[in-house]
């Protein structure tokens, strides 16, 4: 089991949680109990897509220009 407790782990899960959620509901339509993640991913991230299949596109590159490798590698 792993910990995580420093500013840039729970910030990096945080950003993991959300291309997860996001490709789930992009792959099978199905939507996040909590709301919009489309929204939640746009006004956190800046992200400007209007569509969840451009968000997660954005967001995974937006994630491998930040740790410098791809999202799930």
């Amino acid at each position: 089991m792993s910990v995580v407790d420093t500013p840039d782990a729970l910030e990096h899960f945080q950003f993991a949680r959300c291309i997860a959620a996001l490709r789930i509901e992009v792959s099978t339509g199905l939507k996040h109990s909590q709301g919009s993640m489309l929204k939640h991913v746009q006004n956190t991230y800046g992200i400007q897509s209007r569509t969840k299949k451009g968000a997660l596109l954005d967001l995974e590159m937006k994630y491998k220009k930040i740790y410098g490798r791809r999202y799930g590698s």
